[in-house]
């Protein structure tokens, strides 16, 4: 059997402020375009894109060739494009598997492939380390999924165990990230990618896909934790809003207008002995002029993170606050139903705490705070 998904994966990936970066498909499809976010840490390498293509690297400043790159101890994340054509999510799925029991040695799965549901969408992951070819790797990962006209490969590379390497589970967090939006920008890629066409001396400068910071940067409290470090598993009732409010790390929205959930973090736990404090805080990030009150209702945890939730009075349409411990510092998720609340809505926010995915997960349960 003439394998090729492996080494077309890799392939791809090297042709292809320390913030997060806002990637954005070149791709237009019915006025609309897709979003990742990608981790901090990951810097765009000079002259890497081609075609609406585009690749990362753990180093920042990068200008080589790519046998260059292919030599060196770093991580690198490359963002492709393939027609979809007669191809399907399943066939990709079932060739990549079959190519895996074919092998039989060198790798070793940290992440069988499989089709699974993100934010209401399809989506393939696999992740894979040891050795292609007789060249050993310290991790291949690679996520694929459907928009327009083309299959969205997300891939990771590192040659070796590096000391930054990424992690399998972080990795998939980056397709977590995805929305639509809206656009009024012409489709960048009306000529279809192939591989055989790719001219590694010839990258078209207007295809470049400029980095953005995100919006969500928690601006009134000082934090380690990012909008990347706490996604939930989004089903196709919730949504980002297209406006990222800068004291925030996320937003999430119920059925396009029928409530929210604005996630912040207040900074370190230390500076929260008692319910007052935790109130001033939703104050100041909800710019309200009147004092909220607080009230100790229940707790419980999901898969991996410990809650407290507390009722909110005198706050107008907030209802109700989750709070939970990340980093040693106290995140906040706010429940707001809206002028005209939906009976689906509190029920809908339980099950989307309880997908909550919290980077950093620390081993000590939250201390609950003294009501006062």
């Amino acid at each position: 059997m003439k394998y090729f998904i492996l080494p077309f994966i890799t392939f791809l990936i090297l042709g292809s402020a320390n913030a997060q970066i806002n990637y954005e498909s070149p791709h237009v499809a019915d006025g609309k375009t897709i979003q990742f976010t990608l981790p901090a840490g990951y810097f765009e390498v000079v002259n890497g894109s081609f075609d609406g293509n585009v690749m990362y690297a753990s180093q920042e400043g990068l200008d080589l060739e790519v046998d260059e790159i292919d030599n060196l101890p770093i991580g690198m994340l490359g963002v492709i494009h393939v027609p979809i054509e007669d191809q399907t999510m399943a066939s990709f799925k079932d060739e990549l598997t079959q190519e895996l029991i074919d092998r039989n040695s060198g790798i070793i799965v940290v992440g069988k492939p499989e089709i699974v549901q993100v934010n209401g969408r399809d989506c393939m992951y696999a992740g894979l380390k040891g050795e292609i070819e007789g060249e050993p790797f310290g991790g291949i990962y690679f996520s694929v999924i459907e928009f327009g006209n083309y299959f969205i490969v997300i891939s990771y590379y590192a040659v070796e165990e590096i000391d930054n390497l990424l992690d399998y589970k972080d990795f998939k967090k980056i397709i977590k990230t995805w929305k639509v939006v809206a656009t009024d920008k012409e489709d960048g890629l009306a000529i279809p990618y192939k591989p055989e066409d790719i001219v590694w001396d010839d990258f078209e400068e207007e295809m470049y896909v400029e980095e953005e910071e995100t919006n969500y940067r928690n601006d009134l409290f000082p934090t380690s934790i990012s909008y990347y470090d706490i996604l939930p598993d989004l089903t196709e009732n919730w949504d980002m809003p297209s406006v990222e409010n800068g004291h925030l790390l996320s937003e999430f929205v119920y059925k396009k207008d029928k409530g929210t959930i604005k996630v912040f973090s207040g900074g370190a736990i230390s500076d929260y002995p008692s319910t007052k404090e935790m109130a001033k805080a939703i104050q100041s990030v909800r710019d309200l002029p009147t004092r909220l009150g607080l009230k100790k209702d229940s707790e419980f945890s999901n898969e991996d993170h410990f809650f407290q939730l507390y009722t909110i009075s005198g706050g107008g349409t907030m209802t109700s606050v989750y709070t939970t411990l990340v980093n040693n510092e106290l995140v906040f998720f706010v429940i707001d139903g809206g002028s005209k609340p939906v009976p689906d809505f509190k029920p809908a926010v339980r099950d989307f705490m309880l997908t909550m995915w919290v980077d950093y997960f620390e081993e000590e349960v939250e201390a609950p705070i003294e009501e006062k």
